[in-house]
């Protein structure tokens, strides 16, 4: 799946699985919103959005998290010519994200890269 959520001067937003896409799809029209004004800004800006409160880094991993609201999160990572791949969404239920949602997205992520170099 290669879904542009979101362009800019930056780059790009790009939904790489549908179970992040599902998620997002099934959020309230609010949070959809501001998920997506928050993709927006991140695709006209990129790594320039020092708002830590929206966006960073994940602890101990090389995975990197949206925040549009306090309990919703997308995954990802960074990928070349200006993409970053939102692999996972997932609403967060205490203070640290849960492994399985960290494992999942570096699965999900794993298997976008794969079908991009055209491996099944």
């Amino acid at each position: 799946m290669y879904v542009v959520a979101a362009s800019g001067d930056w780059g790009q937003i790009v939904w790489g699985s549908q179970p992040a896409y599902d998620f997002f799809r099934g959020l309230h029209e609010a949070d959809r919103a501001k998920t997506i004004a928050l993709f927006k800004l991140f695709a006209r800006v990129g790594t320039g959005l020092r708002n830590k409160t929206k966006f960073k880094k994940v602890q101990g991993t090389e995975l990197f998290e949206f925040k549009p609201t306090q309990q919703i999160r997308f995954l990802g990572n960074f990928r070349r010519r200006g993409r970053f791949i939102v692999a996972a969404g997932t609403r967060k239920k205490k203070w640290k994200l849960d492994r399985e949602d960290i494992d999942r997205a570096n699965r999900l992520l794993d298997a976008f890269d794969a079908a991009q170099r055209g491996v099944n």
